[in-house]
């Protein structure tokens, strides 16, 4: 467990073999679906876990692989790699998950119910916070925000 970081956190290893030999092949949605497996399981034994994807939570990061990392350290990486996702398709995601987050803040916006009506304000402040600096397009849509029904920053 890495508990070095502000986010204490633990990295799983996967087999890529079954016990038959055959290759395992994951893909991302893959990936993605142990991980929230993983996490639900972890749940259910009572420790607080989660499985998002970069974009729901704003982060645009690029991680080297193993051995990249391997190959900086010894001085023998050539080609750097880019710090933040910035292709057409990452920022199209990133806008996408924008959308879901202001879009479920605006139907909790409209609630009758006041604890409704807080978690839309939450959730605008938590939009309001991601790491989007790299992302102008989706800067100027912040303004764009719900306020309806008390929800006035």
């Amino acid at each position: 467990m890495h508990t070095h970081q502000a986010n204490p956190h633990v990295h799983v290893l996967v087999r890529a073999e079954s016990d038959l030999g055959v290759r395992l092949n994951p893909r991302k949605a893959d990936l993605h679906e142990w991980r929230m497996e993983f996490a639900a399981e972890l749940r259910q034994r009572g420790i607080a876990a989660a499985a998002s994807h970069q974009a729901a939570r704003g982060v645009a990061k690029n991680y080297l692989n193993i051995w990249q990392v391997k190959a900086q350290g010894e001085g023998r990486l050539r080609n750097q790699r880019r710090s933040h996702k910035d292709s057409q398709v990452a920022r199209d995601t990133r806008a996408d998950a924008l959308r879901a987050w202001n879009g479920a803040a605006a139907v909790l916006a409209q609630s009758d119910k006041w604890e409704d009506r807080n978690l839309a304000r939450q959730v605008l402040q938590f939009v309001n916070t991601m790491p989007l600096e790299r992302e102008p397009a989706i800067l100027a849509r912040r303004g764009t925000a719900p306020r309806e029904r008390g929800l006035e920053p």
